[in-house]
């Protein structure tokens, strides 16, 4: 319960010196495009997404706080360390950090503070008495509707200043020392305001001058607010904390190099069942994937998981592998699927043209970023496609803030880029000797040169049915 005088709250040392800070995060460019290639939130033409993946808030507003860390990838290595911190510390002291109320409870809250039933405002005390009485015989429904809306304030802000209480004892990370200073900054300023819980039955006075302060006062609306908003970003964290802990996702190391890279041991993507887990390995040196394969062996799969674990990581999460180690990147490009567009009158070669302009702008740029292409120029003959897929491989393979995977099924270009210093080649193989094609979803060094599009073609039926 909160006292009649300053609520009870803990002051230790991390407390005094941990004042608000005033830095903006820096974030991790990824447009749009890239982020639905990657499946972060749902759409109508995926079942997975990263964020029902991770999902285990029970109010609407802690989803939204989770929608919105997912939304924000980091590109600073001090603030993703800080949100590592705080999710390491919630795995492991997962019994004690819970939440201060239940999603129902929260529910109801909102449901009073949003309620069309009119507050009613008071000039003074003796005013607030007497009218409070008289409109508890008056409008019982009503009175009972603001003594229980209040009511649930009151527990909501003790519970919460319980939590904190509870835990004051023993160092907690910064992120977790930031909302407990915005919640005690609230409980200042309602007591600034004279508004102040004592033990016990809730006044009649207080009941109609806390419901008009709490609903109808545009100061103490923020108060609530706020103090819901810290309810919602907890319940965001414990959800990723949980959802680390039941995943089995590794925390990455970041490193602090100056030209990008990525090392990731065993990368499987986190939708798939009984995945075959695949090595990932740039540097300064080798820094161009050129990526063959025949169609359903694995490579759209390994594109989005290598996307996704570097965008996870930026976020301040676990990836789904044994161990991965990277610098910080400042853009993450993915384009794995293109449209043409009819409104428009572009072409879908035009469009991928575009793609790949904006994929060059970022790189122009000369921050760090991870470009990742799946079959380019699939809109024109094979021949132009092969000249600009080599000239794409050309130019991008020399920049050296830029690390890239294109993959292909044109594996006679092999034989013309493998000479470029930075671009090393791999292979997802298959076995055609049995009726059915057999897949390892093995990565291998070297090149591709296995066509199946006539054998599925065939297996289809198609030809008897023409």
């Amino acid at each position: 319960m909160v006292s009649s005088k300053r609520p009870k709250f803990p002051c230790p040392a991390w407390f005094l010196l941990s004042p608000l800070r005033t830095k903006i995060p820096t974030h991790l460019q990824v447009d749009k495009i890239s982020e639905n290639e990657l499946q972060i939130f749902p759409s109508d033409k995926s079942a997975f997404s990263l964020l029902s993946f991770l999902d285990s808030t029970e109010t609407y507003g802690g989803q939204e706080q989770l929608r919105k860390l997912l939304s924000r990838p980091l590109s600073d290595a001090a603030q993703i360390a800080e949100r590592q911190e705080l999710l390491r510390f919630l795995m492991i002291h997962s019994e004690k950090w819970q939440l201060p109320a239940t999603g129902k409870e929260v529910f109801t809250l909102e449901r009073y503070l949003n309620s069309n039933v009119a507050s009613v405002r008071t000039s003074s005390t003796i005013d607030s008495f007497l009218y409070g009485h008289w409109y508890r015989i008056r409008h019982r429904s009503h009175f009972a509707h603001f003594t229980e809306g209040i009511q649930e304030i009151k527990d909501f802000i003790g519970q919460f200043a319980a939590l904190f209480d509870e835990n004051s004892t023993e160092p907690i990370p910064v992120l977790l020392q930031e909302l407990a200073t915005r919640f005690q900054v609230v409980l200042t300023e309602m007591e600034d305001k004279k508004i102040t819980f004592a033990k016990g039955k809730l006044l009649f006075k207080n009941t109609i001058q806390y419901d008009y302060f709490f609903r109808a006062n545009i100061f103490g609306r923020s108060i609530t607010q706020r103090l819901l908003t810290l309810y919602y970003e907890l319940e965001a964290y414990l959800s990723l904390a949980q959802a680390m802990k039941t995943h089995n996702l590794v925390f990455p190391v970041f490193t602090n190099t100056s030209q990008p890279e990525i090392y990731i041991e065993r990368l499987y993507h986190p939708a798939v069942a009984n995945p075959v887990a695949n090595d990932v390995h740039f540097d300064a040196d080798k820094r161009f994937l050129f990526l063959t394969g025949p169609n359903m062996a694995g490579k759209t799969t390994f594109l989005k998981a290598v996307g996704l674990a570097v965008y996870m990581a930026h976020v301040g999460l676990g990836v789904s592998a044994q161990a991965m180690q990277l610098s910080v990147h400042h853009r993450l490009f993915v384009n794995l699927t293109n449209e043409d567009n009819l409104l428009r009158g572009e072409s879908f070669f035009n469009n991928e043209v575009k793609r790949v302009v904006e994929a060059a702008q970022y790189i122009h740029q000369g921050r760090p970023c991870l470009l990742i292409f799946d079959e380019m120029f699939k809109g024109t003959n094979v021949k132009d496609a092969m000249d600009c897929s080599q000239l794409v491989i050309e130019k991008i393979s020399c920049r050296r803030n830029a690390n890239a995977i294109f993959s292909s099924h044109f594996y006679e270009l092999a034989l013309v880029i493998s000479c470029l210093p930075a671009v090393f080649l791999q292979y997802f193989a298959a076995d055609l000797t049995a009726a059915e094609p057999r897949f390892t979803y093995q990565l291998k060094p070297g090149v591709s040169d296995v066509r199946m599009g006539l054998l599925l073609l065939k297996q289809s039926g198609i030809e008897q049915l023409l």
